[in-house]
């Protein structure tokens, strides 16, 4: 949709270009509706109560509409770059290597993916639960200047590896499954 629209205003622009501005928001979008479940997901997963656990609609009432939407400015800065990046690469490289839509698709993830861990790194440290005695991150840029401070840019970057691994074989089958049901490729 946001596509077909980019390529009716502004025609003739490079394909990846396009591909960027569709991805970043799509990415925008994407985050409209899986903030909330990303949020309750996190605070399932780290229960700490053993005695009396929440389920999950107490969780979602606990939360109420503000605290579903807690993080997702950070969710934002990580997801709409994210998409962007990927979308702009699987263009590029299916330009270069047409027909490669696995490989385009897990390249793509590699630097969408190593390039925003650090806001991923911040998004899960700000919707988990503070642990008893710690004091809460007031927000996003806190957050940030703590995980540097204390743990180096290292810490900004837990995980990356573990993203990539899971991110870019995910989306190389996505879009070559994707291409197999829907452009007949």
């Amino acid at each position: 949709m946001i596509m077909g629209y980019l390529e009716q205003h502004i025609p003739g622009a490079r394909i990846w270009a396009l591909e960027f501005i569709a991805g970043g928001g799509g990415g925008f979008s994407q985050v409209l509706v899986t903030n909330p479940m990303e949020i309750v997901k996190l605070r399932l997963q780290i229960q700490s109560d053993v005695d009396s656990p929440k389920g999950l609609w107490e969780t979602i009432q606990e939360l109420g509409l503000t605290g579903l939407y807690s993080g997702s400015c950070i969710t934002l800065a990580r997801d709409v770059p994210s998409s962007a990046i990927f979308f702009a690469c699987y263009a590029l490289l299916l330009q270069l290597y047409p027909g490669q839509m696995f490989w385009a698709g897990f390249l793509a993830a590699i630097p969408a993916t190593i390039l925003v861990t650090p806001f991923d790194v911040i998004k899960t440290r700000l919707q988990m639960e503070t642990p008893p005695g710690e004091e809460p991150y007031k927000d996003a840029y806190h957050c940030f200047r703590v995980v540097l401070q204390q743990e180096g840019i290292k810490g900004l970057f837990k995980g990356g590896l573990l993203r990539v691994l899971r991110t870019s074989p995910q989306f190389g089958i996505t879009l070559l499954t994707y291409s197999f049901l829907f452009d007949g490729s």
